[in-house]
């Protein structure tokens, strides 16, 4: 992060906002999981997993067959072709773009946003 210019502080809050609450969940979520195991009632843990997989698979089947629609139908097609087309171009770019000083950066953006 300090290569795209974040101050100490401001990396620091980062870490203790998003990454240390999210680790405290997922133990959190673990520790319950561990101590319903132990119970006779473990066929819950079993099916709230199985259930959290099947979610998954339903919203990957989704957007999969969503995207096979969207491919057969012309307009949404061409569309979807040039958007991709726009996206990977900006690639090319990013090689380029990557070499230049940060200085240099600096000048084209204030040169382009005039």
């Amino acid at each position: 992060m300090k290569d795209e210019r974040f101050s100490d502080h401001e990396i620091n809050q980062f870490y203790k906002d998003n990454v240390k609450n999210r680790n405290e969940n997922i133990m959190r979520k673990y520790i319950i999981k561990m101590k319903m195991k132990g119970r006779e009632d473990n066929v819950i843990v079993y099916c709230l997993d199985r259930w959290k997989k099947f979610t998954r698979i339903r919203k990957l089947v989704s957007h999969t067959l969503r995207l096979c629609e969207n491919r057969t139908q012309e307009v949404k097609a061409d569309l979807s072709y040039a958007f991709n087309k726009w996206k990977n171009d900006n690639q090319n770019m990013d090689t380029t773009l990557c070499r230049l000083s940060y200085q240099t950066l600096k000048e084209i953006g204030v040169k382009t946003s005039l």
